[in-house]
């Protein structure tokens, strides 16, 4: 740490001793960690609170949670996938989001904003890693049997 133009080995000393718990906690994270390491714990952390992506519904908690909570409490509303094969959606202009549900609790969204002219469409994975590029995928769209994406 620096004091002007000056290091403070002391302040540094102190600061590394630091402890702290997660933000999550009361989402049911344990961690306690570093000072110096929270910003990093907290970026992935799975007791980061998620919502849940159906429309109307309220609930909140962590990402371990939301699978269950969706494929329970929305089931009539998945679209279960399995990782490496393809599968075909039909999608209404005027469709919101689709959610895509895996075995393994993981939830994927595709966001569908009308409002726009060229109607963007937005796929994402819901969850604390959200912004990490883990998952590869291939979208191919249609209309009326004519190509526009690929």
């Amino acid at each position: 740490m620096f004091i002007g133009d000056k290091r403070c080995q002391a302040i540094e000393t102190v600061m590394e001793s630091l402890k702290t718990v997660c933000c999550n906690a009361k989402h049911g994270c344990n961690a306690i960690v570093r000072y110096s390491e929270k910003r990093e714990h907290e970026k992935t952390c799975i007791f980061v609170p998620c919502l849940c992506p159906q429309p109307r519904c309220d609930w909140i908690s962590n990402s371990n949670e939301l699978g269950q909570h969706f494929n329970v409490k929305h089931f009539y509303k998945r679209i279960s996938f399995k990782y490496g094969e393809f599968f075909y959606v039909s999608l209404r202009r005027d469709t919101r989001r689709l959610v895509f549900f895996k075995l393994d609790g993981k939830l994927f969204v595709i966001s569908n904003d009308e409002r726009e002219k060229e109607n963007p469409l937005i796929l994402f994975h819901v969850g604390p890693d959200s912004w990490i590029p883990e998952f590869d995928y291939e979208v191919r769209a249609k209309f009326y049997g004519a190509l526009l994406l690929r």
